[in-house]
């Protein structure tokens, strides 16, 4: 028997289902979005960190001024913490589901997973906004040390952790941190 009768791709031997299956050069030619801009994620960054403070610190700022509940520092950071939580959750599930966020859709970019047309997985979604979420941190963290006068201690805070939200300027991928821990990609639509 040959290997045209025995089903070898362009045959009709006795395996048929090789041949619908066997496509070689379809990797080849597939189409590949190209990576978002430093400046549209820079963008969607600042428009996501503004919805982000709208969503949890200040309306639960304005709950508690109205109803006149003073809390004491340690629980004013569990409550924040339990919004910045909860916030992580809907917007992972957000990404993962193949939906954007309002910073992504204003700049016209979204997150792609392992595979370029396709969402993330949830796992993949929440690894990427908790790195995320800390490289905003380091930054938030570094300029409140600048402002008290700490400069070496802002460079402590920065350098492991908002250094990746600078990484796409040398990435030659142009790929965060975030991006890079979660194996996602920004691109643009």
């Amino acid at each position: 028997m040959t290997g045209h009768e025995m089903g070898s791709p362009g045959g009709n031997g006795r395996y048929p289902h090789l041949r619908s299956r066997w496509r070689p050069f379809r990797a080849a030619y597939r189409e590949v979005p190209l990576s978002a801009s430093y400046v549209q994620r820079a963008g969607g960054s600042l428009l996501d960190g503004v919805v982000f403070l709208g969503a949890v610190p200040l309306p639960l700022e304005a709950v508690l001024f109205f109803l006149q509940i003073d809390l004491s520092a340690r629980h004013s950071r569990i409550v924040f913490w339990s919004g910045a939580a909860l916030f992580t959750i809907v917007y992972s599930w957000i990404i993962s589901q193949g939906r954007r966020s309002i910073g992504q859709l204003a700049v016209g970019i979204a997150v792609a997973g392992r595979v370029d047309s396709e969402p993330p997985s949830f796992p993949q979604a929440v690894v990427r906004t908790v790195v995320k979420l800390l490289g905003f941190a380091g930054w938030a963290y570094a300029f409140a040390a600048l402002m008290w006068g700490a400069p070496d201690a802002a460079v402590l805070i920065l350098t492991p952790f908002g250094l990746g939200l600078l990484w796409p300027v040398w990435d030659d991928r142009g790929r965060a941190w975030h991006d890079i821990v979660s194996s996602t990609r920004a691109i643009s639509v």
